[in-house]
């Protein structure tokens, strides 16, 4: 597994868990959008992101944990991030399929799971999960 403090631009290919630790995370992605400055190291954001309280009242842990993963999520693809972050008056159905599309992006499990096993799902009788 690669380093986690070095997203790569694109698709992610490599297995991991952070889909554990953070789901669609909807509001978070969407203080993310609203505060990250790009140009800003992780490292230098993680103060700034928890002393400003872009997540809410988060540990300084949690706060860490949250920007890594959204790095991972929305910084390997610089020219969507840019969109996002200037999309302010977003309406909350978009927010959660932009969210859904860059945790399938960002996760080969979750893609494999929408892209296979739902689709599976929806052609049985009793289409359920």
């Amino acid at each position: 597994m690669r380093d986690e403090a070095a997203p790569v631009l694109g698709e992610e290919t490599a297995i991991h868990t952070r889909l554990l630790r953070l789901a669609l995370g909807i509001e978070e992605s969407r203080a993310y959008w609203a505060n990250v400055d790009p140009a800003v190291p992780l490292a230098d954001r993680v103060v700034r992101a928890f002393e400003e309280r872009w997540f809410g009242a988060k540990s300084m842990d949690r706060v860490r944990t949250l920007l890594g993963y959204l790095a991972f999520r929305y910084d390997v693809f610089p020219p969507a991030l840019e969109t996002l972050r200037r999309w302010r008056a977003m309406e909350p159905a978009s927010r959660q399929v932009i969210c859904h599309w860059h945790l399938q992006l960002s996760d080969p499990i979750y893609r494999r799971f929408t892209a296979e096993y739902l689709l599976e799902r929806r052609t049985l009788p009793d289409a359920t999960v």
